[in-house]
């Protein structure tokens, strides 16, 4: 074979150059994601704060999939994210299943093909989509070929003998990737026989306040003191919220100016009315109708945020729950508040950052909280350790590691 020549040599490599400058970019990968949106819901705020981490490109090719709560079919707010254009098109949002209607992987396949996306994913919670639903929907024709990534919210609950198991854990072994919050949710799935593609991408937090009331240092109390605790998350009979009023109702008889701020927006269901109703003549009945602070409407984070930090102690007085962490304390933690839990798996994740009651009894929640107030130096180490736990889960980071990872599932698919 003839040599080429060195001068042609380096005008074709020349050439090769200019047009790998001058040529058309790459097009943004098209990502199916389908999740709640624009409704009150743990899991929409979850899916928002993650996509915060997405440049306008990468909003280019995004189509939302969601359930039919969502009133608007195209979302421009302006955009969580200061890598983002705030001139980014609108984001095209399929309403493509109804709350429980039977078979919701039918019209969640069809609205997926229309996307036609490079990957999809899926912000799975079994309330929203059930087990037996979610193995249909991975081994749907209009998937086939296409990397799913699935964030597992809850896999405490796949485990329970009410579904086919086997059949689930087979479809979810076919994912390109699982994502789940905590080292308890790898090894539970390794129980099962699934590893080989689970990965752990930490739950986020927001970043530390930047504006309204700063929390202040944690200041010695005396029974003639007037602490304030503060309680957050949606108001729903797991998360507690009738114990602590009773708990507060015991305080009371020590700390006689001690008030509660209940920061619990109701849920869009008849069970959390009900359980706004019942704590309400609860408290009356304790005597508590001025001790308490009721916030039960739907704030914005940073809103709800302004007003725990002026609590001296953030309570998390859950109940028995199945999920894997809580949204709720992460966002508490965030304030700069001390942080105290009761003992059940779903705040394991922040052992150290949180202090944990003995139990989850109106007593003992009442002792550990007494404990906490009478003790302002076990306060500021919660305080310290919580902030060293929450350095490397902010929200900005654990979004950018997520945009890395579908980008990379979908570019170097087969």
């Amino acid at each position: 074979m003839r040599e080429m020549a060195p001068q042609r040599l380096v005008q074709r490599i020349e050439a090769a150059a200019l047009d790998t400058v001058t040529g058309p970019p790459p097009r943004p990968v098209r990502i199916a994601f389908v999740t709640p949106w624009g409704v009150r819901c743990g899991i929409a705020e979850y899916s928002r704060a993650l996509l915060s981490g997405f440049t306008a490109d990468d909003i280019a090719g995004l189509t939302l999939i969601t359930d039919d709560r969502c009133v608007s079919r195209s979302w421009n707010a302006p955009w969580p994210s200061p890598k983002a254009a705030p001139t980014a098109a609108p984001i095209p949002i399929h309403a493509a299943w109804r709350l429980g209607l039977p078979r919701p992987e039918l019209p969640l396949a069809e609205a997926i093909a229309v996307a036609d996306p490079d990957i999809v994913v899926i912000q799975h919670q079994p309330m929203l989509i059930d087990w037996p639903s979610l193995a249909r929907l991975i081994r749907a024709p209009e998937l086939r070929g296409r990397p799913i990534c699935i964030t597992l919210h809850n896999t405490q609950h796949l485990l329970e003998p009410v579904k086919p198991v086997e059949t689930v854990l087979h479809a979810l072994r076919a994912c390109a990737r699982l994502l789940v919050h905590t080292l308890a949710d790898v090894e539970r799935l390794a129980d099962a026989g699934v590893s080989d593609n689970v990965t752990m991408l930490p739950h986020g937090a927001p970043v530390a306040l930047t504006k309204g009331p700063r929390p202040a240092a944690a200041r010695p109390l005396s029974r003639e003191s007037d602490p304030v605790l503060g309680c957050y998350g949606f108001f729903l009979p797991h998360k507690g919220i009738a114990e602590l009023i009773s708990a507060v109702a015991l305080l009371r008889k020590l700390w006689p100016r001690l008030r509660l701020r209940l920061i619990n927006a109701e849920y869009d269901c008849a069970e959390s009315r009900a359980t706004i109703a019942a704590c309400r003549e609860a408290a009356a009945w304790a005597g508590l109708d001025g001790a308490i602070d009721w916030h039960t409407e739907f704030l914005p984070v940073d809103d709800s945020r302004a007003l725990l930090a002026g609590c001296d102690l953030v309570v998390m007085p859950y109940q028995a729950t199945t999920e894997s962490v809580s949204g709720a304390l992460h966002i508490a933690l965030s304030t700069g508040v001390p942080v105290a839990a009761t003992p059940i798996p779903i705040f394991d994740e922040a052992e150290g950052a949180v202090a944990r009651f003995a139990g989850t009894s109106p007593l003992q929640i009442a002792k550990g909280i007494e404990q906490l107030l009478s003790d302002p130096t076990r306060r500021a180490a919660l305080q310290t350790s919580a902030a060293s736990w929450l350095a490397d889960r902010t929200w900005p980071a654990i979004a950018e590691r997520f945009q890395g990872l579908i980008t990379g599932l979908a570019r170097h698919a087969p």
